[in-house]
């Protein structure tokens, strides 16, 4: 089964590709359990009890997001995400997540100024970079746009 290796802000996990769309869809509650866990550990010979009982609470509503992505990576238990697929020889892609996601005034924001990033292998960019030119466009970005209008 494919991986995704998704990177955001602090959070490394390996999913289930199949599940990428319900870690965006929990992103806010998994970024809330991230900092519980994190501040729980910082200073775990003085934690209270409430503090792990909203860290359970945290991971009982997530409970869903856990099974359907098989989740490997802090919150969810202390291996390294990106070690352990290194480890086991997974197929895996890196997706790393950035901008606007959750912020107030992203609707706000300018369709026409907005951007998006992502980060792909140099060989995939290459091959990219070599089809666009073959279909006439002047950069991989117009390319890449014409693709994403085809399919709506």
């Amino acid at each position: 089964m494919k991986k995704v290796l998704i990177k955001y802000k602090n959070i490394r996990l390996l999913i289930n590709e199949s599940a990428s769309e319900l870690f965006i869809k929990n992103i806010e509650n998994i970024e809330k359990l991230q900092i519980l866990v994190d501040a729980f550990y910082k200073n775990i010979l003085n934690r209270s009890h409430d503090a792990s009982v909203e860290i359970d609470l945290l991971k009982t509503q997530l409970s869903e997001f856990v099974e359907q992505s098989g989740v490997i990576g802090t919150p969810f238990d202390s291996r390294d995400a990106y070690l352990y697929a290194l480890d086991r020889k997974l197929d895996f892609e890196i997706l790393e997540l950035h901008g606007n996601v959750g912020k107030k005034n992203a609707k706000k924001e300018d369709v026409k100024t907005s951007s998006v990033q992502i980060r792909i292998e140099h060989e995939m960019k290459e091959k990219w970079n070599e089809k666009s030119k073959r279909e006439g466009f002047k950069n991989l970005t117009e390319f890449i746009i014409h693709r994403c209008e085809l399919d709506k």
